[in-house]
């Protein structure tokens, strides 16, 4: 993603942040989340931290929703 130019009337600002890197176990995490049903932005978030994978993919599976899965997990 390209920044734009800030004169152009019709196009916002973008901000590009190349300073944050997945790490390969947290991107292999995130793999694991999105295919088990976790939008990605929730997936993001649980892979990042330090939540059992299993039992985040068995509340899915269980039929909690993902949005509550990430509260208890985080």
């Amino acid at each position: 993603m390209r920044a734009r130019k800030k004169d152009s009337p019709d196009t916002p600002d973008v901000v590009q942040d190349d300073s944050y890197a997945p790490s390969p176990v947290e991107s292999w995490r995130l793999h694991i989340l999105t295919e088990a049903g976790y939008p990605f932005a929730i997936a993001q978030r649980v892979a990042a931290s330090s939540a059992d994978l299993h039992v985040a993919c068995e509340m899915l599976v269980g039929g909690c929703p993902a949005e509550t899965a990430a509260e208890i997990l985080l």
